[in-house]
């Protein structure tokens, strides 16, 4: 790796290696960090429902929403990951478009559509949400991953 250190310029360092050792290190401690968070939901869901109600009913409902939780925050986490990768190649157009997709275009109809539109009680609305919520996450996961494995294919630019 060549590193020039340039005086009073806030970049100046040159690459001319990939960066694809760093990234699959950072890429892998965020999602292993994520998973842990899910593991540590889906290990004892009934508990941290009990801990706040003795209803039943409340008790089934947040079992179900926390089951929900855990799978989005383990495809969130790998989502985050790929988008602050981009963001240190100084791609942040990308995952802001696709982030706007994700919400604004995927997540936020398919929501009012499942958790409104049709469903028949609020139980299935709000799990309607958190559905719509990881579908959403996961287009911009894939679209991000994808982007990123575009982008650590290409000659990383040097610095001026």
């Amino acid at each position: 790796m060549r590193a020039m250190v340039g005086a009073g310029v806030p970049v100046a360092v040159t690459v001319n290696e990939p960066a694809t050792p760093t990234t699959n290190v950072v890429l892998a401690a965020l999602v292993m960090v994520g998973l842990l968070g899910m593991l540590a939901l889906l290990a004892q869901p009934r508990l941290i429902a009990d801990a706040y109600t003795a209803d039943t009913d409340i008790t089934s409902m947040a079992v179900t929403l926390i089951r929900l939780a855990a799978l989005f925050i383990a495809i969130d986490s790998a989502q985050v990951a790929a988008t602050f990768c981009l963001r240190a190649l100084k791609d942040t157009h990308f995952p802001f478009l696709t982030m706007c997709i994700a919400y604004w275009l995927i997540t936020l109809p398919l929501g009012y559509w499942l958790g409104i539109v049709t469903a028949d009680n609020p139980l299935q609305g709000t799990v309607a949400f958190w559905q719509s919520m990881i579908a959403g996450i996961t287009v911009a996961l894939v679209l991000v991953f994808t982007r990123l494995y575009w982008r650590l294919r290409q000659p990383l630019s040097k610095a001026d």
